[in-house]
């Protein structure tokens, strides 16, 4: 499964294909995507970096967060997806388990 990293503070005219140049430079990269405006198709300017392991992504994190691209220092974070709430029946469940 891969690593999801959240890129900020990106130059506006920055390509997916810059970001896996400098992204891949710290393991395999799955997946790029730029957050674009649905009116405009104009960037947002942050974007989410797939890689392939975990470990990789940290690297990656750690050594380009603050980094120059495009005139612009980065922001590089792990992206954790917050945990859904457990319904009732699935703290029953839960509660049982332990």
């Amino acid at each position: 499964m891969s690593t999801k990293l959240i890129v900020g503070n990106l130059s506006l005219d920055i390509n997916p294909e810059e970001l896996e140049k400098a992204f891949s430079e710290f393991g395999s990269v799955d997946h790029v995507l730029i957050e674009t405006d649905p009116k405009t198709g104009r960037s947002k300017g942050f974007a989410f970096i797939h890689m392939a392991a975990r470990r990789q992504a940290e690297v990656a994190a750690s050594h380009l967060n603050g980094a120059d691209m495009g005139g612009r220092p980065v922001t590089v974070s792990l992206f954790e997806t917050p945990e859904k709430p457990l319904s009732l029946f699935g703290r029953c469940l839960k509660l049982l388990q332990t």
